[in-house]
């Protein structure tokens, strides 16, 4: 279950917490996120960077986002922004 958290109630979500229990390969971590305009376009910037592309998924909201990481290996999340 994903719950997203903000720095004050009603705020902006900026993160979120997942449950990662009996997922192999996967340690706990944190996961920053951006948000974008338009996702597809900014996935396609990824990946001409030389950075990998881990979706995109939909969240139950309707929220489209992709976890990515960059040439270097450094892991980070891309939010579509609602519309």
């Amino acid at each position: 279950m994903l719950q997203p958290f903000s720095w004050q109630p009603g705020g902006v979500a900026v993160g979120a917490l997942i449950d990662i229990a009996h997922r192999p390969g996967v340690h706990p971590h944190w996961l920053f996120h951006f948000p974008v305009a338009a996702l597809d376009p900014a996935l396609a910037a990824v990946r001409a960077g030389g950075g990998l592309v881990i979706g995109p998924f939909t969240l139950a909201s309707g929220t489209r986002f992709a976890v990515c990481d960059d040439a270097q290996g450094a892991a980070f999340a891309l939010l579509e922004a609602e519309r």
